[in-house]
């Protein structure tokens, strides 16, 4: 059941963007704009939710996955044009801006989270690799 409303959201969204003004020059550029500022914006969310033992690293992770969030966007956004706040190229816009936001939160998570698994890996192979020399030079000492 959940893929059919995933079938109805997508074509009552898809149905409803104006071909004709979603590759207008206008549209393009300021669905870049947004799309910069949606990254950003939910990037820097991820700053709230640092943990231990690498807090940037875990910043960085949550942060992208909150990029690709766009489904509430979506439906805000068809309202708005239906009920006239919108006008074709700011609706054309938001698409864009949803839809890259939603392919690249995906992409920019898998990036951050072999990021995180490297340097995780690699602390740990170097922390335990300095206490067994620390652990020997007791045993020699004594």
């Amino acid at each position: 059941l959940p893929w059919v409303v995933r079938m109805f959201f997508a074509a009552s969204v898809g149905f409803s963007i104006p071909v004709y003004a979603l590759f207008h020059t206008q549209a393009l550029l300021f669905g870049l704009a947004l799309t910069v500022v949606a990254f950003l914006g939910k990037f820097l969310s991820g700053a709230f939710a640092a943990t231990s033992p690498h807090p940037w690293l875990s910043a960085c992770q949550v942060g992208c996955a909150m990029i690709g969030r766009g489904e509430l966007g979506f439906m805000m956004a068809s309202e708005s044009l239906e009920s006239g706040l919108l006008g074709d190229i700011a609706f054309s816009a938001t698409v864009w801006a949803l839809v890259l936001a939603t392919l690249g939160g995906p992409l920019l998570f898998k990036q951050a989270a072999r990021l995180n698994s490297t340097v995780t890996h690699g602390h740990q192979l170097g922390h335990s690799h300095g206490h067994s020399q620390g652990h020997s030079h007791i045993h020699t000492a004594a």
